[in-house]
């Protein structure tokens, strides 16, 4: 998947989880990223993966 991809899906999933604007839920990501040192789509691929099975 694109980085662009990944990262406009884990910021989606920051806006239902925090229930938050587009805004700052890619600025959750972005300083996420500057923290640990890591790319913004790496950051987001994390996030994705992470994400609970909606089967169970």
């Amino acid at each position: 998947m694109e980085d662009r991809q990944v990262i406009d899906r884990a910021t989606g999933m920051l806006m239902e989880q925090r229930a938050t604007d587009p805004d700052d839920a890619h600025c959750v990501l972005l300083t996420a990223s500057r923290a640990q040192g890591r790319p913004m789509a790496e950051v987001a691929r994390q996030i994705l993966e992470r994400r609970p099975d909606p089967v169970k």
